[in-house]
């Protein structure tokens, strides 16, 4: 059920892609994933992506997968204006604008927009219930099931020529996002329960939901009285300037991200369930075992109890995440011209400091103690031209990353006590491009990279995070532990990739990549399950694994003219591989990942436990059709191979997008996301215990490894989705 989203190219893992906005690094926080999904995409203005080992990028040695550049929209020397606005099929309505344009030596560009999701629980009322076994349940409540997401965003940059050769900017870039409420935003399916008046356990169903005992009732389990929201500023400069023949860019930005705050202070106004009866002198064994903190409380938010009709209130509890992330940074750059060919000398410092803690239920609460990274890198980069129809890209990296944090005194005293470490490497990567005609080019490149271990994995102690939501027992009810490894080592990549492009006489263009990376001292998360309970929740520990070894084919083809039928279409095939886990990190009869020499679906490290899948096979086609009068129809088709991150045998779904011009300044569209509303399986929700089977390792009592299975829980598709989209525009 996990909603988040992150760019990953190279095929790799989440954190291995550097993501960066107008070429900034953004803060990577405890796990060095950034999320997507709060990020506004009427921002962005284009796209830069490098992938693989051709990339040659001031940080292409921290990125094993690449880098993608997130660019917010130009400055234009004439203005232009635009508005857009629209609603979709769950009451969800948008607006977004952007203007440029210049006044003398001044320029500016000025972008803000609100948008979001509704989602199809929407105002609805649903019953979260406490499974009891054997297809039975008690109803805790019922209630508004709403899980909205909202986003907002502002782009603001203004830039003054003092000359021809010399430059100012300035720029902000606000991102503020979440789901108000959380609602079933991150809820499963518990599907079709037979409601009973009291379970094993002494606790009972809610009695305002008595007429529902002894029918059956479609059940979910959502989180009540708590929202979640993202925030993220950046600011930045830069002067341009010209020395000699050569250029130079100084180029600071400061920022902070809190990335997924969770607050959940109004799930204690929610019951987790009620008593038989009344108290017994105010000692009823078996309720109070079932209200037992730190899941659920006797005590109501006004510090007393509640009775209803005779029976005691068991109330559930606030719980609560945070993490701020501050970054700051500087690149200063160098860009010399020799005859063709282009060389730049960089110096870059960035750096992130974070603070996190997770639940605050005793004893930990601290997820991250105030911890920090950084990194200072001088590089030099090159595009040669020596050769008659050969280019040669080089990058020559040397950095030194630093880390300040807190591990314990000992494995008996968990006593917190500082720590840094120093770490140098050295990444060279190079990339040659052979041209024997216009049309057709050949590209090879090899590249070491390195990923240096994150504050998240590295400082404090173990926390503890209590269970999704108590009404969820497919889960633990301890909850999961997430442990620190203050030692764990850099991990480095070598990576090679061979290339061919052909451009065909209609103008058609069709690429193959191969690229083969093997990744030593891989970061993996040893997520151990709790066998009773057929769930993700456990124990998770950040380890190295000797090696991880990944292989991506992609072809694609592209046709696009200015009129009539155009067609484009990207499949990727891939395998990742992880060998070197000693037996000895597995627990005897405990389902545990990664698993030996198994394609891998990992636990993305971002939020431990919640699986991402690498898929053997992914595609995506589209159909288009462009008109005279500027009209534009587009029909895509994409396809989730095996192994997919729904946890789902392969589908495909289909979009479809709609454009016609009104007037000259006045355009209509219309979008809708999986066309037919394919595998939803009518709940729009994950259901536990119903996806396709995962191999997972253990020992048996010898201590020799096994392999077993885990059936994860199967995640919809998103429903059908349909935007309808008036845009006003001018000057572009």
């Amino acid at each position: 059920s996990q909603q988040d989203t992150s760019i990953i190219v190279g095929g790799v893992q989440p954190y291995e892609t550097q993501v960066l906005i107008d070429g900034h690094p953004l803060a990577l926080g405890q796990y060095g994933v950034w999320v997507s999904t709060y990020y506004p995409s009427y921002l962005s203005g284009g796209v830069e992506t490098q992938s693989g080992p051709g990339n040659t990028t001031p940080f292409a040695n921290i990125a094993v997968g690449g880098t993608v550049n997130l660019l917010t929209p130009s400055f234009t020397r004439t203005p232009t204006y635009e508005f857009a606005t629209g609603f979709d099929n769950y009451q969800t309505q948008f607006s977004h604008m952007l203007a440029t344009g210049a006044a003398g030596k001044f320029q500016y560009v000025v972008g803000l927009g609100v948008d979001g999701y509704n989602g199809p629980y929407y105002q609805t009322k649903q019953c979260e219930a406490l499974p009891q076994g054997n297809g039975l349940a008690i109803i805790q409540f019922c209630d508004n099931a709403s899980g909205s997401f909202f986003s907002k965003g502002e782009v603001l940059k203004a830039r003054y020529e003092f000359s021809p050769v010399t430059s100012f900017e300035a720029g902000f870039v606000g991102a503020w996002g979440g789901y108000s409420p959380q609602g079933t935003a991150w809820g499963t399916s518990l599907g079709q329960l037979g409601i009973i008046g009291c379970g094993t356990a002494g606790i009972c169903t809610n009695p305002a939901n008595a007429n529902l005992i002894g029918s059956r009732v479609n059940v979910l389990g959502w989180f009540p009285g708590s929202y979640v929201y993202n925030n993220q500023t950046l600011f930045d400069a830069q002067l341009r300037t010209t020395i000699g023949k050569g250029t130079l860019l100084v180029r600071p930005y400061v920022g902070s991200i809190e990335p997924e705050v969770i607050i959940g202070k109004g799930e204690v106004n929610y019951p987790s369930g009620f008593s038989p009866g009344p108290p017994l002198g105010g000692n009823d064994p078996g309720f109070l075992a079932s209200c037992s903190p730190p899941f659920s409380s006797l005590t109501n938010p006004s510090g007393g109890t509640t009775v209803v009709n005779g029976q005691t209130e068991c109330f559930q509890t606030a719980f609560e995440t945070f993490e701020k992330d501050k970054l700051y940074g500087t690149t200063f750059s160098y860009i010399h011209p020799f005859g063709n060919d282009l060389f730049n000398l960089t110096y870059d410092f960035h750096g992130t400091s974070t603070l996190a803690y997770v639940g605050c239920i005793q004893p930990v609460c601290t997820a991250v103690p105030f911890s920090t990274n950084r990194y200072s890198t001088v590089s030099v980069t090159g595009d040669i031209h020596r050769i008659r129809n050969v280019g040669i890209n080089v990058g020559l990296y040397d950095t030194l990353y630093t880390v300040v944090g807190w591990r314990p005194t000992s494995l008996t005293d968990p006593t917190l006590v500082g720590f840094r470490r120093t770490i140098p490497r050295f990444d060279p990567h190079v990339a040659l491009t052979f041209r024997p005609t216009n049309d057709v080019s050949y590209r090879a490149a090899f590249g070491t990279s390195t990923t240096f271990p994150f504050v998240g994995q590295l400082s404090g102690t173990a926390t503890f995070q209590k269970p999704p939501d108590q009404a969820l027992g497919i889960y633990a009810l301890g909850g999961s532990l997430t442990e620190k490894n203050a030692d764990l080592v850099p991990e480095v990549s070598i990576a090679y990739s061979l290339g061919a492009d052909k451009r065909f006489r209609n103008g058609s263009v069709l690429s193959l990549d191969l690229q083969d990376s093997v990744i030593h001292n891989v970061f993996e998360t040893l997520t151990t399950a709790i066998p009773a309970n057929g769930g993700l929740e456990g124990i998770f520990a950040p380890i190295n694994v000797a090696k991880l070894t990944t292989q991506i084919a992609t072809l694609k083809y592209r046709y696009a003219p200015p009129l009539g039928i155009g067609f484009n279409a990207a499949v990727a095939a891939e395998r990742s591989i992880v060998s070197g886990l000693p037996p000895s990190v597995y627990s005897v009869g405990n389902a545990s990942f990664p698993v030996n020499n198994v394609q891998i679906c990992g636990n993305g490290v971002a939020a431990p436990g919640i699986a991402t899948c690498i898929p053997y096979l992914k595609g995506y086609g589209q159909l288009t059709y462009s008109l005279k009068d500027g009209s534009f129809f587009g029909l895509g088709v994409d396809y989730e191979g095996k192994n997919n991150a729904y946890f789902q045998p392969p589908f495909t779904q289909f979009d479809l997008t709609a454009r016609h011009p009104v007037t000259k300044t006045v355009e209509l569209q219309l979008g809708v996301q999986n066309l037919f509303n394919t595998n939803n399986y009518g709940t729009y929700l994950a259901t536990p215990g119903a996806g396709t089977p995962v191999v997972a390792g253990s020992v048996d009592a010898a201590g020799r490894e096994i392999q077993t299975s885990f059936v994860a829980s199967r995640i919809s598709a998103p429903p059908r989705i349909i935007r309808l989209q008036l845009r006003f525009h001018s000057g572009r």
